[in-house]
């Protein structure tokens, strides 16, 4: 790490604010001298949730349990910038320091999937924007819902943000790794990666001494565990936005299941489906009580196939549609996210 951030050409415009930035991300709990900085689209979540149960000594264990019920990234921890100078020195001197990191082609793929892809519509209206600067002769269906921003369009705007020096003005989903917790500023004990979660969590349950307080499922049910609090919570925001898509005609009541369902095909997260569940699909209405109801069937769809094939499904999607970029945008998007490449030693 050291070479890596000796090679570290990153530059702030304003280096204050960028330590500001960094501190604010960073959580800290006094109990187990754990600080932690989770980043949108590396388990966020679920880390979260883990460290909720350690924060608050919760009696369950199992973090699997308590994904997608409620949101957690409203639930207040104490962060480093809430403490002094003297103790943030303190902090940072003694306690573990902890941040997780993901292929950035990985994250790039699922927070175009979770955010653009899905039906959400706070997200929908950065589609817009997108929509109209990168498609030619768009619809005005596509420029006043944002509905259908395609993936080489996502692409496009995160090189041009990249190119144009902006990368520190990015959502937070996408933006780089590094911008958000700088492992050059701060000298994290553990580096685990989301390919490597299981094992990597463990180890860090373990220096901090709370591996008897957190409950992960073996590595092999891990994921699909997670995925399935994921999605619950996804059809829940997206039934959320069923009236005001209604009204502003973005998407009809009777092909909304069908979009929901299609936008976790699209994300690998569940295999194609034939006419048969197209059919069933049809007769789910689409009103707020639904969505429980929708979850069920999904699961039960899920239930249908190999575990194994589930868990490879994602990434087998991801390269399927990176396999589709031309060799020009594949290099300049490597580029915009160089640094989160070259820092935790992914292939380039």
């Amino acid at each position: 790490m050291l070479e890596s951030c000796a090679r570290n050409t990153a530059k702030y415009a304003d280096e204050t604010m960028h330590k500001q930035n960094i501190y604010r991300n960073l959580l800290v709990n006094e109990r187990y001298k754990l600080l932690i900085c989770p980043i949108p689209k590396i388990g966020s979540s679920f880390l979260r949730t883990i460290f909720k149960i350690l924060h608050h000594n919760l009696t369950k264990t199992d973090p699997t349990t308590l994904v997608g019920k409620g949101d957690i990234h409203s639930v207040p921890f104490p962060k480093l910038l809430d403490f002094d100078t003297t103790e943030q020195k303190k902090i940072l001197s003694t306690y573990t320091k902890v941040m997780f990191t993901r292929d950035p082609l990985s994250r790039i793929f699922s927070a175009y999937q979770n955010k653009l892809v899905s039906t959400n519509l706070k997200y929908w209206g950065s589609g817009k924007g997108i929509i109209k600067a990168y498609r030619h002769n768009p619809t005005k269906k596509s420029l006043s819902c944002g509905h259908d921003t395609r993936f080489e369009e996502f692409l496009d705007f995160l090189i041009h943000v990249s190119e144009n020096h902006n990368s520190d003005k990015m959502d937070v989903h996408w933006k780089p790794v590094h911008l958000q917790c700088d492992p050059c500023m701060i000298q994290y004990d553990i580096i685990g990666k989301l390919e490597s979660f299981y094992d990597d969590m463990t180890e860090t349950l373990r220096t901090i001494g709370a591996q008897d307080k957190i409950y992960l499922p073996k590595v092999d049910s891990l994921s699909l565990a997670i995925r399935k609090g994921m999605m619950a919570q996804e059809i829940e925001i997206s039934f959320s936005h069923l009236n005001e898509l209604n009204k502003l005609g973005c998407i009809s009541e009777k092909e909304f299941p069908l979009r929901v369902v299609q936008n976790f095909v699209s994300h690998g997260y569940i295999g194609q489906f034939g006419e048969k569940e197209r059919l069933e699909l049809s007769k789910i209405a689409s009103g707020p009580t639904n969505a429980k109801y929708l979850t069920k069937w999904i699961f039960k769809q899920m239930e249908k196939s190999d575990s194994s094939y589930l868990r490879n499904l994602p990434k087998e999607t991801e390269k399927a549609a990176y396999k589709n970029l031309t060799k020009d945008m594949l290099l300049r998007l490597k580029v915009a996210y160089l640094h989160d490449f070259t820092l935790f030693g992914y292939d380039f």
